[in-house]
């Protein structure tokens, strides 16, 4: 695959983010598992998001952080290596914290290096070692392959303060601008 195909590739991806956290009137929609799995290919070289069965959907409002649930999953997802750090947090009432946003958009940065890479994130570990290093605050790739305005974009996506990262948006025009 090409450096252009790659980048068609990852624009696709953030292209469908953006709908689904954007577009859709009646509510926002956050995938809740985005990882290589839940990317395909069609004939035409489109990617189309699949395994919506952990997302959440929130009301439309200026904070993404404070929007009202207005679905979400009954139990949630297993831990994975593709997930942000949030997702580990501690709780106080022992439910899992909810996927936002901002969840969806670390999983991307991880997905832009994979496209370029073909490696998973932490891919020095099997899970536990993977899940370990996210809660030690280790980035998904130490390095990578990528160009290193690619490299750049997914490091944005990995900030530590979830509302510091890219939106789907931004993350779009960026694309762009290659």
């Amino acid at each position: 695959m090409s450096e252009a195909e790659r980048i068609n590739l990852i624009r696709g991806i953030a292209k469908a983010l953006k709908y689904i956290h954007d577009d859709i009137l009646e509510g926002s929609i956050v995938h809740g598992s985005l990882s290589m799995d839940s990317v395909v290919v069609d004939a035409d070289g489109s990617p189309k998001l699949t395994n919506f069965e952990f997302s959440c959907q929130y009301q439309h409002t200026d904070n993404p952080l404070r929007a009202p649930v207005l679905h979400a999953p009954p139990l949630a997802s297993s831990p994975t290596r593709w997930d942000a750090p949030e997702l580990f947090q501690d709780v106080s009432d022992s439910r899992a914290p909810f996927p936002t946003r901002y969840t969806d958009l670390w999983s991307l940065g991880s997905l832009i290096v994979f496209v370029f890479s073909c490696e998973l994130p932490y891919a020095q570990s099997q899970l536990p070692g993977a899940i370990a290093s996210l809660m030690n605050g280790e980035k998904p790739y130490a390095e990578s392959d990528c160009p290193p305005k690619i490299g750049d974009l997914a490091k944005s996506l990995w900030e530590e303060v979830p509302y510091q990262r890219y939106s789907a948006s931004k993350v779009l025009e960026l694309i762009d601008g290659l």
